[in-house]
């Protein structure tokens, strides 16, 4: 797990999604984070609008034009479900 930074926001994000979060601006804080952090559960209701579109954009998910801060956490949340993780 990786730690990125963008407009005073923070994500750990799998190393998979690295190249996408960079090419949207992410920049790496700190790597090899320790196992607690992949234990924690991603809550898209606590994520902004640019975090929530990065971790859409690091899953290939195309997000709607006009689309609302709610229709962006039930895409995340339906991906992550298919993913079996994530926020219960």
């Amino acid at each position: 797990m990786i730690k990125v930074h963008k407009d005073g926001q923070y994500l750990i994000v799998h190393e998979s999604t690295e190249q996408g979060h960079a090419k949207l601006g992410w920049n790496v804080v700190e790597r090899d984070l320790p196992d607690e952090a992949e234990a924690m559960p991603l809550d898209p209701h606590k994520l902004g609008t640019a975090a929530l579109k990065a971790e859409l954009a690091a899953r290939q998910i195309e997000v709607p034009e006009g689309a609302k801060k709610a229709d962006l956490v039930a895409l995340l949340e339906a991906a992550l479900a298919a993913e079996g993780g994530g926020h219960d």
